[in-house]
C-alpha cells in the first residue's frame, strides 16, 4: 500500500487541504471513562495552521466530555459520496475553546458560515496532531500521512 508521510516541517498535501475545504461536516469523536461518543459538527477549516473549527454549545455530550478530556479524533467524508469511491480523512488532535491564540478562527467559521452567527455556542479549534487521506482516485490503497512533530 502506498504511503507518503509529512511532518510539521512540510504543509499538508495539497489535495489533502483541498478535499477538507470542500467539505462541510465532520465527525468528531470523544471518550470519557472509557465511553466513548462521536457527533457530526458543521466545520472550516484552516490550511495555514492545521485548525479544523467548529462551534458547539456548552450543553452537548461531545463539549462536557472535551473539557474532560480535549483529544479528539474523527472522520471527514465527502458531502456527496460515490458508491465504490473510497474518499476521506481520519484525524487526531487536541480541542481548545476559541480565545486569543485562535483569534482567525472565529473569522474563517463565520465566513464559512454566516448564519451561525445567531446560534448560541462557542468556537472551537482542534489543533490536528494526524491526518490519513485515503483517495482511491489517486491509486488504489492511496494514503498520504501527515503528522505533527512534538
Amino acid at each position: 500500500m502506498p504511503l507518503s508521510t509529512f511532518t510539521s516541517m512540510e504543509p499538508i498535501n495539497e489535495s489533502l487541504a483541498a478535499f477538507i475545504a470542500e467539505q462541510t461536516v465532520l465527525t468528531i469523536a470523544t471518550t470519557v471513562n472509557d465511553e466513548p461518543h462521536c457527533t457530526p459538527v458543521y466545520f472550516a477549516f484552516d490550511p495555514n495552521n492545521n485548525w479544523l473549527i467548529f462551534k458547539s454549545s456548552s450543553d452537548t455530550k461531545h463539549v462536557e466530555e472535551m473539557s474532560v478530556n480535549p483529544f479528539v479524533a474523527g472522520s471527514i467524508l465527502p458531502d456527496h459520496s460515490t458508491v465504490g469511491t473510497t474518499i476521506g480523512v481520519q484525524f487526531k488532535g487536541k480541542v481548545h475553546v476559541c480565545n486569543e491564540t485562535h483569534a482567525a478562527a472565529k473569522d474563517i467559521f463565520y465566513k464559512k458560515y454566516p448564519f451561525a452567527i445567531a446560534i448560541t455556542g462557542n468556537i472551537w479549534v482542534i489543533q490536528v496532531t494526524f491526518f490519513k487521506f485515503t483517495n482511491n482516485k489517486l491509486g488504489f490503497g492511496k494514503k498520504i500521512v501527515w503528522s505533527r512533530t512534538k
